[in-house]
């Protein structure tokens, strides 16, 4: 059961790392914004900027994923 929670542990964080609605993109830009980071009128694409890496980090994770699945099953005798 060890093995099983690690792997959790490991997909939980890859999903929250990867997982950035517009929202909290907004949210985290308009605060970049506040600080001086960024300019107002830059904040729409930053926020698209986000989105769009928050969207390759995903596909990219599950890519990860199933080339993993696919080598644990293939390790055990199991093919698709």
């Amino acid at each position: 059961m060890v093995a099983r929670d690690g792997f959790q542990k490991y997909l939980d964080a890859g999903i929250a790392f990867t997982n950035l609605t517009r929202a909290k993109a907004e949210e985290l830009v308009q605060e970049l914004v506040q600080n001086g980071e960024f300019q107002s009128a830059d904040a729409k694409a930053r926020v698209e900027e986000l989105l769009e890496r928050s969207r390759k980090g995903r596909e990219a994770f599950a890519a990860q994923v199933r080339q993993e699945v696919a080598h644990q099953l293939n390790s055990v005798g199991i093919t698709s």
